[in-house]
């Protein structure tokens, strides 16, 4: 085993709470939290508007495998950083030793505070939205406007205990979402070759003025947009190199969990792809709201809105728990690591379990479903923004007679208030309990599109790590390395460069810059002064086996 001196605030144990448990997962436990955080809500809701900005039906299975293909050569990346360093954390240990301590704190912090916690707000929330149109569409219940709430907060609340109680029961809830995840989707599948549509494929994409009125006026096709969209679809593989520890013969089984992860992910999303176009055409596909309901209801019949309301219901469930297994591992790290955020640090005697990283990753995951998945919250956050206006307008106005009144407001502002959902969605003739979850959607729609520069730039720097520690770490053993190097990490450098290029993009394009500092950059920024009182506490230095 060869070593190395890294600073960590204290050794594992010093916590008197535990450790991880020694290699708990096998190779289909590992692979299972890959499918079950990749496989979302993604494939359901947004292939349609994919397939807007695509021409036709095979440039789009093209652009759907070339996505595949970018994340299958990330893979390959992160397979050799996670079985050189096979230590829980992941993306920690890599910045750490290539960058410095003040690299790997930060994004562990990034992720505590908006990433990690964001998405499992997120996808809680599509959890109740389902939850709730399931309620309507199969039993006929309209749920209130606090469903919406207690849907995902129950959601986190549940899991969150599922995990503490040990990571035997995380893993096996995780294996049956993701083993009921792939059922649902291979029903689609089959739906889909059951009752194809004839001309489906010699359908071209809908004219630009239909496409404009399905989408928003200013509506233009573009294949990069798609792209984009389609590589956000395949998010989350990487997450798997933060169990690194706790897998079973970690040095080959990561590497197979990542590559056999991918490439199940990749010829699911083709054939489920295949299966929208080839039972509605692709322009039924372009213009479809509900496409996994519609390709179900060609071929099963009436009950495909409830069907479908299961399986994103279920996929949803399972990204929340991957989510939730593996990303206490990162806090269980940088508590460990560094002084400041100790309390994190500790593992259950017991069952192996980060109990008290998995507590705080609750509590925040709560806090921002109330602060952005609620018009209270959102509105607090509007509140601190206002204060940065530099002028104030006066302008006239009529009251409630009819009289001119003139009042003042705030303008110039530094940091412009957030718009958080589109003032449309607002008139539709929907539920209460489905007005609530579409809103709080909009919100965690809105924290994650603000903070992916913050996700894709610490990801392009994971790429630039492995050129690093190449030609650092040359006394170490490398159980697996990239092939065709350095073409291969370079690729994906690139592709995490263009996606970084196009989350700003887009952010400032939807005129959010105030939100982009505040719910981006402005966790970073707290999180340098809080690395500087880490070190002024003193982080020790202790030596690692690799």
């Amino acid at each position: 085993m060869s070593q190395f001196v890294e600073n960590s605030a204290m050794p594992p144990t010093a916590s008197g709470t535990g450790t991880p448990a020694p290699a708990a997962l096998g190779l289909w436990d590992a692979v299972s939290i890959i499918v079950g955080i990749v496989v979302g809500a993604g494939i359901y809701q947004t292939a349609p508007f994919i397939f807007k900005h695509v021409a036709s039906p095979q440039l789009a299975l093209w652009t759907w495998g070339m996505a595949g293909a970018l994340s299958f050569i990330g893979a390959l990346c992160y397979a050799e950083l996670a079985t050189t360093y096979p230590r829980d954390g992941g993306d920690i240990v890599y910045l750490n030793r290539a960058f410095g301590r003040w690299c790997g704190f930060l994004f562990g912090w990034v992720q505590l505070t908006v990433i990690l916690t964001g998405s499992i707000g997120m996808m809680a929330f599509v959890f109740a939205n389902y939850a709730i149109r399931f309620a309507k569409d199969a039993a006929g219940v309209e749920l209130g406007i606090f469903s919406a709430f207690a849907f995902a907060g129950g959601a986190i609340l549940l899991l969150t205990l599922t995990n503490i109680l040990g990571v035997l029961f995380g893993k096996i809830v995780q294996n049956v979402l993701t083993v009921a995840k792939i059922i649902g989707l291979s029903a689609i599948i089959i739906a889909g070759f059951m009752a194809p549509m004839d001309g489906a494929w010699g359908e071209s994409s809908l004219s630009l003025d239909d496409l404009r009125k399905l989408t928003f006026p200013g509506f233009e096709a573009s294949l990069g947009v798609a792209l984009v969209l389609i590589l956000y679809t395949y998010g989350g593989w990487n997450d798997a190199a933060f169990v690194a520890a706790e897998v079973k013969d970690g040095k080959k089984n990561i590497t197979m969990a990542l590559v056999l992860g991918i490439l199940l992910i990749t010829i699911l999303y083709l054939l489920v792809n295949y299966a929208y176009i080839n039972a509605l055409g692709y322009r039924g596909a372009q213009s479809s709201s509900q496409i996994a309901a519609d390709v179900l209801n060609r071929g099963f019949g009436k009950g495909g809105v409830a069907l479908m309301c299961v399986l994103v219901m279920v996929s949803a469930l399972g990204a929340v728990n991957g989510l939730i297994f593996t990303g206490a591992r990162v806090y269980a790290k940088i508590g460990q690591d560094y002084r400041v955020l100790s309390w994190m640090g500790g593992w259950s005697v017991g069952n192996g379990a980060p109990v008290p990283a998995l507590l705080t990753q609750g509590v925040l995951a709560l806090a921002l479903v109330f602060l952005v998945g609620t018009k209270p919250g959102r509105d607090s956050i509007n509140f601190l923004l206002e204060q940065t206006a530099t002028t104030t307008e006066e302008k006239k106005v009529k009251d409630a007679a009819g009289q001119d009144i003139v009042m003042k407001s705030k303008s110039g502002y530094f940091l412009k208030p957030m718009e958080w959902e589109d003032s449309w969605k607002a008139a539709l003739d929907t539920g209460a309990g489905e007005k609530a979850t579409d809103l709080a959607k909009g919100g965690f729609d809105t924290l994650l599109t603000c903070t992916a520069p913050i996700f894709w730039g610490f990801f392009l720097l994971t790429g630039v790590s492995l050129f690093v520690l190449r030609e650092r770490d040359t006394h170490l053993e490398r159980p697996f390395k990239v092939p065709f190097y350095p073409t291969l990490p370079l690729i994906f450098c690139v592709t995490c460069g263009y996606m970084l290029y196009s989350s700003i993009a887009y952010a400032l394009v939807r005129d959010w810059k105030g939100g982009l500092v505040l719910l981006g950059v402005l966790p970073l920024l707290i999180g340098l002064p809080l690395y500087h009182l880490s070190q002024k506490l003193g982080d020790a230095k202790t030596t690692e086996s690799i």
